[in-house]
């Protein structure tokens, strides 16, 4: 005879109605002390803005399994998920998040107002093309999949490229250049890659 505290396993991924239940037997048994198993499907959400509003088709993963894309209004949401931790992180070119990524538990309540800055990422490759001193006119100037062209002082400049590798390459009829191409890699600007 007594008290007694009934608190079930729940399977992987579920849980129960009632967390516990308490009992008292004697004289009689405790018939009838029934859990109900429920299946976990927590949520995860957050929006991606940029001070301006949301921030549309950013990748963002939770737990490394799970991915989803902001939908337009910079809204992220993770549904059906099992109770624990998930590391958020949102991913995309051109763009640094702050913070770089979240902690978000769930179970027993929903993790909401999982937010994130998005700010761009975006820099520039400026230089010169000379021949003896004099800026060089009309010089096709190749970084990535972009091209430009050298005005009359010879310089030129390429805005709004993202973070990464770039080779520049001059190019024009009749000329050979010095060096024939650079190698430049964007964290901040790039200024005087010139030929």
């Amino acid at each position: 005879p007594g008290t007694y505290v009934v608190k079930p396993a729940a399977p992987a991924c579920s849980h129960f109605n009632l967390p516990t239940r308490t009992v008292t037997v004697g004289p009689t048994n405790a018939d009838g002390t029934d859990f109900v198993v429920l299946k976990d499907a927590y949520t995860i959400s957050g929006h991606l803005t940029n001070g301006a509003g949301g921030v549309s088709g950013i990748t963002v993963s939770a737990g490394g399994t799970n991915s989803t894309m902001t939908d337009g209004t910079g809204l992220y949401l993770f549904s059906n998920l099992c109770a624990g931790s998930y590391t958020v992180t949102p991913s995309a070119s051109c763009y640094q998040f702050s913070p770089a990524s979240l902690l978000a538990t769930v179970g027993p309540t929903n993790a909401t107002g999982q937010d994130f800055f998005a700010s761009p990422d975006v820099h520039t490759i400026s230089g010169r093309v000379t021949d003896g001193g004099n800026g060089v006119d009309g010089v096709t100037v190749q970084a990535g999949n972009q091209t430009t062209n050298t005005d009359s002082g010879g310089y030129y400049v390429f805005s709004g490229l993202c973070s990464g590798s770039y080779t520049v390459k001059p190019s024009q009829s009749c000329r050979l250049f010095n060096p024939p191409s650079i190698s430049v890699t964007l964290g901040t600007n790039a200024i005087g890659v010139n030929f």
